[in-house]
């Protein structure tokens, strides 16, 4: 009896298992930052500061470590190395830039390098000459003269590009702004901005004024000109113009429409129209009526 439960203990204790857990320590190495701007001397620092155009390096350590080095930043950037170096840098390329050590041992640690770039925008200067009705050129800004007139502001020619805004949401591109035959509605401020090659942001404002013109809504026949709907869509209505011609004029004076008015009411059609500010003027002989139209869509 004593045999067997002698057996039976050896058996128990064969058949356990015994199982012992070693958990490896994981130690990361410490990064050490080092930053060189433009090739000069090298700087124990993670922070550069650097005028667009110029570089930077940044040289982790300790460069002798066995493992892999790894990069991400500003928009999306990635790299795999352990020097980082920029070159021709621009302002969006500022941020942080965070680099990744994994040493042989799988252990990762990381340290976060901070680029400012500054810009090195200058604008420009905008010299302004104007030309009133076709005549000399004249260094400024301001221009008056009567309806029906032109004007043609042409600031100095710099490289880059150009655009305007003006009265009645009024824009246009291109260096050079020709208003012809002028409405007293157009008078106003307009602003050309100007950005030149680095990018740099530079305004003016020009000023105009037009006089002389009736801004009566009383029709040839002394009656009430009416123009409906307003703002339209696909068409207006003109009421009490008969005998009458009849313009419609865009935000730069030029014709878009013209007819005549047979009947006490004509419908015209401005479905071919763009969206805007437009000035409508019926004209017997030397009687002028304008009103303001808008279209929208």
């Amino acid at each position: 009896m004593m045999k067997t439960n002698i057996l039976k203990t050896v058996f128990l204790v064969l058949s356990c298992s015994l199982f012992l857990q070693v958990r490896a320590v994981c130690t990361p190495d410490a990064i050490t930052p080092q930053t060189q701007i433009n090739g000069g001397a090298w700087e124990a620092t993670g922070v550069a500061t650097v005028a667009s155009g110029g570089s930077v390096f940044f040289g982790p350590g300790p460069g002798w470590l066995p493992g892999s080095w790894s990069w991400s930043g500003p928009n999306g950037f990635t790299f795999n190395d352990r020097g980082l170096q920029l070159t021709n840098v621009q302002p969006n390329q500022s941020g942080n830039y965070v680099v990744t050590f994994i040493n042989a041992g799988g252990c990762s640690s990381q340290y976060t390098f901070t680029l400012t770039v500054t810009s090195q925008c200058t604008p420009s200067t905008i010299s302004p000459f104007t030309q009133i009705n076709g005549g000399a050129w004249v260094s400024t800004g301001v221009a008056t003269l009567a309806a029906g007139g032109s004007v043609y502001f042409g600031p100095a020619w710099l490289d880059g590009s150009w655009s305007w805004s003006g009265p009645n949401g009024f824009t246009a591109s291109g260096r050079g702004l020709e208003l012809t035959n002028v409405q007293p509605y157009q008078s106003g401020n307009y602003v050309v901005t100007f950005i030149n090659a680095g990018g740099c942001s530079s305004q003016y404002t020009h000023s105009l004024t037009v006089t002389g013109l009736s801004t009566s809504t009383k029709s040839p026949n002394n009656a009430i000109v009416d123009v409906f709907p307003n703002p339209a869509i696909d068409f207006i209505n003109v009421r009490n113009a008969k005998g009458a011609d009849i313009s419609i004029f865009d935000s730069m004076g030029k014709v878009v429409f013209k007819s005549s008015c047979v009947d006490d009411l004509t419908r015209v059609d401005v479905a071919g129209l763009f969206n805007g500010f437009y000035m409508i003027r019926a004209q017997k002989g030397k009687e002028i009526v304008t009103k303001k139209l808008v279209i929208t869509k």
